[in-house]
């Protein structure tokens, strides 16, 4: 088993909510960030190599060398751990829902109509009630294929396939537009329109609903659901 050290500084804390659910990293928080992973092989996975290191090190009598570095550059020091997750509590991100679409000041009108097509369904979209009792039963083999977004309205939308068989809206996907399910778009050649004017830099999805409006729902607002498993409490309560 191999020990490595990575030092962070301490500004970059929310780098880590990436990895906090992962069971053999630790964490020691002082002037500075050190975390220690327990890893089978001498490399570590791309999770880690994305963070924004100071240092990373490998352990070895408790010596600290540096990566292909033959002498050590100094003691590992006695630090207290936690695991990780318990260290770093994450809350559910509130989507940035509804962001109202007027068609009037963009010049363009997305209208729906009614259509017969067989598609699959991307998004689901169900209130926090149906999610908490979804996860209290849910396995985690289904849950670690899907994304979930809180929105501050008590709507909860997933993403992933297979989506569960909940009721609720769904909604079928062209590039980064969400269309509800039944639907398709009067004119398609107003996707690229949207997208150029919306969602310049591709980091949103936007969502319609029949009656022309578009949620914009940042791409980053969305958690891994296998981890959200653990703070379903934090979701908004609406009785």
């Amino acid at each position: 088993m191999f020990s490595w050290i990575i030092i962070l500084h301490l500004k970059d804390k929310r780098s880590l909510a990436g990895i906090r659910h992962l069971d053999n990293v630790w964490i020691h928080e002082g002037k500075q960030i050190y975390l220690k992973v327990a890893s089978s092989e001498q490399k570590l996975d791309a999770c880690f190599r994305a963070l924004p290191a100071i240092s990373t090190n490998i352990v070895e009598d408790r010596l600290l060398f540096r990566e292909a570095a033959l002498t050590p550059h100094s003691q590992m020091p006695e630090l207290d751990w936690l695991l990780l997750r318990d260290a770093l509590p994450i809350e559910m991100p509130i989507a940035a829902m509804p962001g109202k679409f007027l068609a009037e000041q963009q010049s363009i009108t997305p209208r729906l109509e009614r259509d017969s097509t067989d598609r699959n369904a991307s998004a689901l979209e169900i209130s926090v009630q149906q999610w908490n009792r979804f996860i209290l039963q849910c396995p985690s083999v289904r849950l670690s294929r899907l994304e979930v977004a809180a929105c501050e309205d008590g709507r909860v939308l997933l993403l992933g396939e297979p989506l569960p068989a909940l009721p609720g809206k769904s909604f079928w996907q062209m590039e980064n537009v969400l269309i509800p399910m039944g639907y398709a778009l009067e004119l398609e050649i107003l996707i690229p329109v949207m997208e150029s004017s919306l969602n310049p830099f591709g980091d949103q999805l936007l969502l319609l609903n029949p009656k022309g409006s578009i949620e914009l729902i940042g791409k980053r607002s969305f958690l891994p659901a296998l981890g959200a498993k653990e703070i379903n409490e934090h979701l908004p309560k609406h009785e």
